[in-house]
């Protein structure tokens, strides 16, 4: 799609004039009626905020849509009718879209608008109405869209601003071939960090967003079984609809061994002073997670934290939209007043909830598997037998134990629940000492992250009282 375009008319644009735009949500209500295959209405508990001709986003955690309103009766919201894989539920998240923009002239802010709507049936804030002409808040600019015809409904936002570092360029941009490689000797792209063994935990190809490229490193990491990949939604796939289609319908995996973000940031320029420059956050995230395991542990989980240098977001992320991308395994960033740009999400795109679909304890099994690979070492070549077994019994579990006092296992009250360790006859018999092997079995049992505090809240004639509880 093209963009849509700034034009000052009867005027030639001054140079350095540029809009900077950001969505946002103007009313995040929920429904009180499902809503099904074919359906075209749905009551909400509010229709504050809600005009004819907004956009909203509606999704229960499993099921998202965009409607764009055709008519409102009370609380009840009418549009086209919706093409559904599954009904959506009573209780579903509704956000409103809308967005505002800032026009500077040469650095200077000259104008500044709020609430705004791409929906030409929305006569109350629809940008070419309300931005231009007699009675209207700017007589200097007007908005034409430029793109397709029919434009999806989740297109039809401004697009971000892109702009590009130039003058360091070494040859052609790599392909997405280049960058995923071959495990052919000799070997390239990301097959040379098999020479890397025990040393890397995580990699990343910053910026490159296909889905070609991104599979094929969850595979790449996957088929290892020691490291994650990092990966982002691409830079158009700015609204929440966006990101959830792109991890669901497009980069359609199922693995503990990829991790996924949303949405991009923004930073200096660090070529040209004063410019915002747009970028995927792979190497401020690989720095957080480094950071968080070197100084609390693998086993806290690198979310809620905060991201410096990062000075803006390309989406302002609603709880509602964060609560329908998080349980698909999209790792939300947001940015609150008071509260920086930070990191609220630590999942992995692993489905089942057996705990692995953590970052944090997925971490805490790849550093436990390379640890113990590397620790015993020196017990190649040794004799096979019952002395052998008792010793890596011991140093097993003098490591483990060691994880256990730093708060690493679970329960921090309990040793004999928190891991095991089996060496011995049972699980090294003849035929496997003949093929010159010894077995060593362990079990940990990690910590799991509280992603959610609930606060239980009562009322009565005589006061109130809360009870928090984590879920």
């Amino acid at each position: 799609m093209a963009p849509v375009v700034l034009s000052i008319p009867g005027s030639t644009m001054p140079t350095g004039t540029e809009a900077k735009t950001s969505t946002y949500h103007r009313q995040v209500t929920s429904t009180v009626t499902a809503l099904a295959n074919g359906g075209t209405e749905v009551q909400l508990v509010t229709v504050a905020g809600v005009n004819v001709g907004s956009h909203l986003i509606i999704g229960d955690g499993t099921t998202m849509v965009d409607v764009v309103v055709t008519a409102k009766s009370g609380n009840v919201i009418r549009f086209a009718a919706v093409t559904l894989r599954a009904s959506i539920a009573i209780g579903a998240v509704a956000s409103t879209i809308e967005f505002a923009m800032k026009v500077y002239e040469e650095g200077s802010l000259v104008g500044q608008y709020s609430g705004l709507s791409m929906e030409p049936t929305n006569d109350v804030d629809y940008v070419g109405k309300r931005l231009y002409g007699d009675g209207n808040e700017s007589y200097d600019v007007e908005f034409v869209d430029g793109g397709l015809t029919p434009t999806p409904l989740w297109m039809r936002q401004p697009d971000p601003i892109l702009a590009f570092i130039s003058g360091a360029s070494d040859g052609s941009a790599p392909s997405d071939n280049d960058w995923k490689g071959s495990a052919v000797a000799p070997k390239s792209g990301l097959y040379l960090f098999d020479a890397w063994l025990d040393i890397i935990n995580m990699i990343s190809t910053p910026g490159v967003t296909s889905v070609s490229v991104t599979g094929n490193g969850m595979d790449y990491t996957e088929a290892r079984e020691d490291l994650e990949y990092i990966a982002f939604t691409p830079l158009a796939d700015d609204e929440a609809q966006e990101a959830y289609d792109y991890r669901m319908r497009q980069l359609n995996k199922d693995t503990m061994f990829g991790v996924l973000y949303y949405p991009w940031g923004i930073i200096d320029d660090p070529e040209i002073d004063g410019q915002d420059l747009r970028t995927s956050l792979e190497g401020w995230i690989q720095g957080k997670w480094a950071d968080v395991a070197a100084n609390i542990g693998v086993h806290k989980n690198p979310a809620n934290v905060t991201l410096r240098g990062v000075k803006d977001l390309t989406h302002y992320t609603s709880d509602g939209e964060a609560d329908l991308l998080n349980p698909v395994g999209v790792n939300v960033i947001t940015a609150k007043p008071g509260e920086g740009i930070r990191v609220m999400g630590g999942r992995t795109l692993w489905s089942t909830q057996d705990g692995r679909h953590y970052v944090s304890v997925r971490r805490l099994l790849d550093f436990v598997k390379r640890s113990m690979r590397v620790g015993n070492r020196w017990a190649v070549q040794a004799v096979n037998d019952p002395a052998l077994w008792k010793m890596l019994v011991t140093a097993n579990g003098a490591f483990l134990r060691g994880l256990w006092q730093s708060g690493m296992l679970f329960p921090s009250n309990d040793i004999a629940k928190a891991f095991f360790v089996k060496c011995d006859s049972e699980n090294n018999p003849v035929e496997q000492r003949k093929l010159g092997r010894v077995w060593i079995y362990a079990g940990v049992n990690p910590p799991y992250p509280a992603e959610f505090v609930v606060i239980k809240i009562s009322q009565w004639d005589g006061g109130s009282s809360t009870e928090e509880t984590l879920g």
